[in-house]
């Protein structure tokens, strides 16, 4: 196992690795929305708020031990096995206390939470922090170097597994044992699957512990105070709604975020490494930003209008009728997590430079103003208040993470304005030409009705849209930016998808002579 960095064809390797975290990811997500829209139609709101609940404390402990050591590993210059020895070592620790302390509090949560069935829920659930250690470091290695294809083999093999248990479970005893059981099997099949392929099998060790535990301090301090953000809502409308409402909000947030992530994620995933690499040039990084915030807003911002417009199609498509008051949810809070999104991937660049304390303190910030701006809302407007408090927080992060960035790398304030403008522009001139096409659902309307509504849209949708972008990049002067990527990626795949086809002609006439 090559340990040293590697430096040359940067680019031409982010967006391979990119490609191909986008398949893997599509892969796995299309098994997740299998399992969505099959689960959703055998068990019930309150159902899904349970578990919603659970996944809300499992959430806040992970994020009390999460030291980050794959953040760690990425971003150390002098690298060796010894390392992950070590980092093997601390997350065996950090998973084996999280399941104690999961499985010897679920009592106590349980009463205080005011749900009896929560109790074997989070006993079973603390499993999945020990199950989640096992993983085997070694991967990182590879994506440091922009390798992930055995990380994509992994998560592909494990989300296809683990759905069709928790699907089998589910027409078993049609209830929320299998969301369960769907969680459970996906963490030990990632861990099992990890060691496929990669030569390293890990060892005790604990060299330069004290590196890992003061870099992963920061952002375990980080990632608690964005997770606090991030189950404030649950915990909100547990307080002061029904299971149902808490349940209808959690299929809402699924559907609205199985797309921006699959979009988001294989790009995510490559600007660490990448950043990291370019920490000693700020010029370069700058650009490097620059052009991540273009293209990530220029995927994310039609996505989230077109979810917001289509909210009803989608729901009553995907997950049934029973459903359809979660529609409020994606007409809200969609096109705010767009904007969100597309400010950039802000923390990368923090961590890639060593800024650790300036992620935790603008995490820091916006959940000393989530809980009671989250409060207000959802005790006056319930489940469309939650939609509306997440919108209001999604605004003040994208205020602090301009901030940020102009600290970081001195970028402009409005530079979300300036790197996106085109794509925002589209974005809206789609929505009017989307909302102005014939068909509406009503609640009475059939899910195939709604697909076919879906059919004919979505695809009109994409089309204004790319066509909108393009006549304003040519009206700018054709200036770099997410359409000149996307073209210049788009020929480059052509000519990849080309060589390859020809190899293989010339292999079959080869095997066929």
């Amino acid at each position: 196992m090559k340990f040293e960095r590697q430096h040359d064809n940067l680019g031409k390797r982010a967006f391979a690795g990119a490609v191909l975290l986008g398949v893997g990811r599509m892969l796995t997500r299309i098994s997740t929305l299998i399992s969505l829209v099959i689960l959703a139609r055998l068990l019930t709101p309150a159902d899904y708020g349970l578990v919603a609940l659970a996944f809300t404390v499992v959430t806040l402990i992970q994020a009390v031990f999460d030291t980050k050591d794959g953040a760690a590993l990425i971003v150390r210059q002098d690298l060796d096995r010894a390392h992950l020895d070590t980092v093997f070592t601390i997350q065996l620790l950090r998973g084996s206390a999280m399941a104690a302390i999961l499985f010897l509090t679920a009592e106590p949560l349980a009463g205080l939470l005011g749900s009896a069935r929560l109790y074997d829920v989070l006993r079973a659930l603390a499993l999945m922090p020990l199950l989640d250690a096992l993983r085997n470091p070694g991967l990182v290695v590879y994506s440091r170097n922009l390798d992930f294809r055995r990380e994509v083999v992994r998560d592909v093999i494990a989300a296809a597994i683990a759905t069709g248990l928790g699907i089998a479970v589910a027409f078993w005893l049609r209830n929320y044992w299998a969301l369960v059981v769907i969680s459970l099997a996906t963490s030990g099949l990632q861990s099992l699957v990890s060691y496929w392929r990669v030569p390293y099998r890990p060892r005790f060790g604990t060299k330069d512990w004290r590196h890992f535990v003061s870099f992963g301090g920061w952002l375990a301090a980080e990632r608690f105070a964005a997770e606090a953000n991030t189950v404030a809502p649950r915990l909100m409308l547990w307080i002061f709604t029904t299971p149902a409402i808490l349940g209808l909000f959690t299929i809402a947030r699924d559907l609205q975020s199985i797309p921006m992530n699959e979009m988001l994620e294989p790009v995510r995933r490559t600007l660490l490494p990448s950043f990291s690499a370019l920490k000693h040039s700020p010029e370069a990084m700058r650009a490097a930003f620059r052009k991540a915030q273009g293209v990530i807003g220029g995927f994310v911002l039609p996505a989230g209008i077109g979810i917001a417009v289509l909210a009803l199609e989608i729901i009553r498509t995907l997950v049934g009728r029973d459903w359809l008051d979660a529609a409020i949810v994606l007409q809200i809070l969609a096109p705010a997590m767009a904007f969100k999104v597309a400010t950039g991937p802000v923390g990368n660049v923090a961590i890639a430079l060593g800024h650790l304390r300036a992620n935790f303190w603008r995490s820091l910030l916006i959940a000393v103003a989530t809980y009671p701006v989250l409060w207000l809302t959802i005790a006056e407007y319930g489940l469309a208040g939650a939609a509306i408090g997440m919108a209001l927080l999604a605004l003040l992060r994208i205020v602090l993470n301009a901030f940020l960035i102009r600290h970081l790398l001195s970028a402009p304030l409005l530079g979300i304005v300036r790197n996106n403008w085109r794509a925002i522009l589209a974005s809206g001139i789609m929505g009017v030409c989307i909302t102005a096409l014939p068909g509406r659902v009503e609640r009475f309307t059939t899910s195939f009705e709604s697909a076919v509504l879906l059919a004919y849209k979505v695809p009109i949708g994409v089309l204004v849209y790319f066509l909108s972008v393009f006549v304003l990049w040519h009206i700018s002067g054709k200036p770099d930016g997410f359409e000149k990527t996307l073209l210049h990626y788009t020929g480059h795949g052509r000519e990849r998808a080309t060589a390859l086809a020809g190899r293989f002609r010339r292999s079959w006439a080869e095997r066929r002579g």
